[in-house]
């Protein structure tokens, strides 16, 4: 069988880095799974939206959305229980860089299809969670080709315009920074010998002359800290939304809100205004976890002051916004391990 380093190492990075506590290299879906209408509505929605966009609808060709469902394969796939999130990552590797045949328009149309598709099959599959993030990596890529596909995925965020979609392109010296180095960080704390890519930089931490070598970072001390989980001391280095249950349950659990403050957190105005986050934070349970259109908004394992849910849709920018509106209530107090100076 053929072994894919890139894809054991972003198998480790979903697991490790992201908490992702299920993680499958080479996902495909099965002919035995049922999807309804329903299961696929959110994401025909979309794939007709790209599909009739002037600048986007040579992406799928002349497949049909039913076609591209059937035919996906996705090269690592995550699921982020924590934060109800699916994560869906494709990744070419080539030495001399990302060139498939036919020149940029093609690598670029290519990689932006990929993109697309792994969103979709995750809407089919995956309706249960919150949030579907689709990444395309790559470690190397011409600057042209790397510039125009960073443009182009601008202008695909704005056609999608869907916060519960992330779609990124990601290459060069970011590729190593954002996925390389911090699976470096926890080598020295899990002995799983199935992940090869975690296996080959404790080889090379081996080495003698890498161990003489002050700036090896394989070799360097390890801050536990650094590491997402559930262990780790500082709960502002674990995800956003993850880190609003533990603050939000910690709240709920010693009763430390006023009537006032629960009475503001059930209104999209003040939630706004003071969060940033454009849903109230808590929903009496009588009203379910879905919007209007469908979408689930609310986390529904765990209910917050006897009659609450608690929104679901916290994003990294809010992690500032919330230390922020604990302050101005004085509750930050309670929370100080939470956002590390």
């Amino acid at each position: 069988m053929k072994i894919e380093v890139a894809e054991n190492l972003i198998y480790s990075y979903l697991k490790h880095i992201e908490g992702c506590r299920v993680v499958q290299t080479n996902w495909k879906s099965s002919s035995r799974w049922d999807i309804s209408d329903a299961d696929k509505a959110l994401a025909k929605e979309l794939f007709n939206k790209i599909n009739t966009n002037e600048q986007f609808k040579e992406i799928f060709g002349t497949s049909s959305f039913e076609q591209l469902i059937k035919q996906a394969e996705i090269d690592v796939l995550g699921i982020n229980l924590a934060e109800s999130e699916v994560i869906g990552i494709d990744i070419a590797f080539h030495e001399n860089g990302l060139n498939y045949p036919g020149g940029v328009d093609e690598n670029i149309n290519r990689v932006l299809k990929k993109i697309l598709r792994t969103v979709l099959v995750m809407q089919c599959y995956f309706r249960e969670v919150d949030k579907f993030k689709s990444i395309f990596l790559t470690p190397k890529v011409s600057s042209n080709t790397e510039e125009q596909l960073s443009n182009k995925l601008k202008e695909l965020k704005d056609i999608i315009n869907d916060e519960t979609i992330t779609v990124e392109f990601i290459s060069n010296q970011q590729f190593f920074e954002k996925y390389v180095n911090p699976i470096k960080s926890v080598i020295n704390f899990d002995s799983d010998t199935s992940e090869l890519f975690v296996r080959s930089l404790k080889l090379l931490s081996l080495d003698k002359n890498n161990q003489t070598n002050n700036n090896n970072p394989v070799n360097a001390p390890i801050d536990r800290s650094q590491i997402n989980g559930e262990d780790a001391p500082i709960a502002g280095l674990i995800g956003i939304g993850q880190l609003a249950q533990r603050i939000m349950s910690k709240l709920s659990i010693e009763n430390r809100l006023t009537i006032e403050q629960i009475t503001n957190l059930q209104d999209g105005n003040y939630c706004s205004n003071s969060l940033g986050v454009n849903f109230p934070i808590l929903r009496n349970t009588t009203n379910g976890i879905f919007d209007e259109r469908r979408y689930r908004r609310y986390y529904a394992r765990d209910v917050y002051f006897n009659e609450f849910y608690l929104t679901s849709q916290w994003y990294e920018r809010h992690r500032g916004n919330l230390k922020e509106w604990l302050r101005t209530t004085n509750l930050l107090q309670y929370f100080k391990d939470y956002f590390p100076e």
